[in-house]
């Protein structure tokens, strides 16, 4: 982790895996092709559940070993700004970065392990 200030407990991580109001898993497919899919997700110990099909994408990933990460994403507030208030900072960079460019969330990052 490059941050390391943020880094989250494992209650912290959990707590957001568990309120999470979406989840993204990511990886590689067979020809290098980036395999991406928003999904919900549900937790029970330190498995995390997810709905899908016994064909198709998603379970080929699974079924063929693929590591695969799965970010959780809760309390997402992006900013909304009055057209009148982003003309007035949009020259002003550190304004643009605290008020357009801010979203406030919380993510958690999984990774698959496969026994």
């Amino acid at each position: 982790m490059r941050k390391k200030d943020r880094e989250l407990s494992k209650n912290e991580t959990l707590k957001i895996i568990d309120e999470c109001e979406y989840a993204v898993i990511s990886c590689a497919g067979d020809k290098g092709e980036i395999f991406c899919l928003p999904l919900s997700i549900v937790r029970e110990n330190m498995s995390i559940f997810i709905h899908g099909a016994t064909s198709g994408g998603k379970c080929e990933n699974f079924i063929n070993g693929r590591v695969c990460k799965i970010v959780a994403v809760s309390q997402n507030a992006v900013p909304k700004l009055s057209s009148e208030f982003f003309e007035s900072i949009k020259n002003d960079h550190a304004k643009l970065g605290k008020y357009a460019f801010a979203t406030e969330y919380k993510s958690a990052i999984a990774t698959t392990v496969h026994v």
